[in-house]
């Protein structure tokens, strides 16, 4: 009996990995933005992943327009001129080691992503209440973090058990809020990751809060709270506070509609859209990063010039999302 279970439980997982492969049905097409893959009925089987060829078993990697992506780097993958996958040697993964040691030391991309770790740690040791980030990477990580915190000190204080945390991660966005028991999320929290601006996902802004006022029945003062602390993280000391007690003014007011636009503390810029006791703020990266060398190729010595590498074509690539099939 427990040798036909187990043959029954092979031949299942057998089966199972059979229909994930040959899942989609379909012909690779090439337009002017690129290859992609689409199903016999129009669709793609993949956007932002690894899509696996049903005729050849190819692995490919695809970006959230669902276009492959070719000359690609995806960790310890890179992608050929097809866009397939291939795993790296150890010759290229100690080269790429040495890559990012030497990046480090100069203002770049693998610099910025240095600050923004660097800024999400400050928020993690309580060291600072708004985020201070004006390059897009940094914003949304210190951002990340007091979404993430605030959210969870004001479920910690709830006494109305019945108001549930909301939570989703992918390649485009994370979010984080607040739900009723009815399914209505008052509460939301968004950073949008995708920074491609070609892309038909890119968001100009790179965060965006909503809070609908007196929408919990118990814990109010709890949640205006929250969405003060959150207000303030998002757009600073002064313009935050400054900017809760100008919506608090037009409510008094009995004013139902108003747009608002400012500048942070830190110099981003944000709008304020109201409507019927529902505020959404939207706060847009002003691009500039402070801690950035102001030295042009012109200006540097030119005994550091020679001694410099030659800088290399470095391919941005999508986020894959983790746990996604091959």
């Amino acid at each position: 009996m427990r040798k036909r279970i187990l043959m029954l439980t092979a031949v299942t997982a057998a089966l199972t990995l059979s229909t994930g492969i040959t899942a989609f049905a379909g012909t690779w097409k090439e337009d002017s933005w690129g290859r992609y893959y689409e199903n016999d009925d129009g669709t793609r089987p993949v956007y932002g992943g690894w899509f696996t060829d049903p005729a050849d078993g190819g692995v490919y990697a695809m970006d959230p327009d669902g276009y492959v992506m070719r000359n690609s780097e995806m960790g310890s993958f890179r992608t050929d001129d097809n866009g397939r996958r291939i795993e790296k040697t150890e010759e290229e993964l100690q080269a790429e080691a040495e890559r990012r040691a030497y990046l480090a030391t100069r203002p770049s991309p693998a610099k910025s992503q240095a600050a923004a770790d660097v800024a999400a740690d400050a928020v993690k040791a309580g060291t600072t209440e708004y985020a201070t980030g004006t390059m897009r990477t940094t914003y949304q990580a210190e951002m990340e973090q007091f979404s993430f915190q605030i959210i969870k000190e004001a479920l910690d204080k709830r006494t109305d058990t019945t108001i549930l945390p909301a939570e989703q991660k992918d390649n485009l966005e994370i979010m984080y809020g607040l739900t009723n028991p009815d399914g209505y999320q008052f509460l939301t929290t968004i950073i949008w990751r995708n920074g491609n601006t070609s892309s038909t996902e890119y968001k100009e802004h790179a965060y965006e809060m909503s809070y609908h006022f007196d929408s919990a029945s118990f814990d109010t003062g709890n949640y205006d709270e929250a969405y003060r602390k959150l207000v303030v993280a998002a757009l600073g000391t002064n313009a935050g506070q400054a900017e809760v007690d100008a919506i608090q003014a037009e409510r008094e007011n009995g004013v139902t509609s108003f747009n608002h636009n400012g500048t942070t503390d830190t110099g981003n810029s944000y709008q304020v859209k109201y409507l019927n006791n529902l505020v959404t703020i939207y706060v847009t990266v002003s691009g500039v990063d402070p801690t950035a060398s102001t030295e042009t190729a012109e200006e540097a010595p030119a005994e550091e010039a020679a001694e410099t590498p030659a800088e290399e074509t470095v391919v941005t690539s999508s986020v894959i999302v983790a746990g996604q099939s091959v």
